[in-house]
């Protein structure tokens, strides 16, 4: 059975893909960007493919290495994937305020850079769920910060994505509504 990892590279070049990506243990305090993984990057994968440290390092579910690769260029699908997925890592552990901090800050820049990575994950005219939305609203009405909430939401339906849920991106705005109401 394939992988997430597969599936992805599956999907953006039309073939199957069978690599066994192989990482180091993680090693505290180290910068040094050959160390991130125990392999070289083929440049033709590189050029070809856009498999750079940036879609390794997102597709190792190691959150540190993921870090480390933030502030490097890539291309936009890869700069997306890696986004959304500290996102979702950092979501996943928001109740620790450094997490939740980390979730804030990266879901806003992805936000930020989303009008550059709309045009290539969004060409294929399907529904598209981009969890960055979800979680950025639902972690900014934890934190009392409603409009930001529908705002995102907005922002969401606007680019046509869903959120897989039966009321969507406005099924979520009524339900910020509620609690703002509630609260007063």
């Amino acid at each position: 059975m394939p992988n997430f990892f597969t599936k992805i590279i599956s999907s953006f070049t039309n073939k199957e893909v069978k690599p066994e990506l192989k990482v180091e243990i993680q090693i505290e305090n180290k910068n040094i960007k050959d160390d991130l993984f125990d392999f070289k990057i083929d440049e033709r994968d590189r050029l070809k493919h856009g498999w750079d440290e940036v879609f390794y390092a997102t597709f190792s579910d190691d959150l540190n290495k993921m870090l480390r690769v933030v502030d490097m260029k890539t291309i936009p699908i890869n700069r997306h994937f890696l986004l959304q997925t500290i996102v979702n890592h950092s979501y996943k552990l928001r109740k620790e305020d450094k997490y939740r901090e980390m979730c804030l800050k990266y879901a806003e820049q992805h936000l930020k850079e989303f009008d550059e990575i709309a045009p290539v994950l969004l060409s294929k005219n399907q529904p598209t769920r981009v969890s960055t939305f979800q979680n950025y609203s639902t972690v900014l009405t934890e934190i009392g910060k409603f409009e930001e909430a529908i705002k995102v939401c907005e922002m969401a339906i606007s680019y046509g994505l869903n959120d897989g849920t039966k009321g969507n991106y406005v099924g979520r705005i009524e339900k910020i509504n509620k609690k703002i109401l509630s609260i007063k």
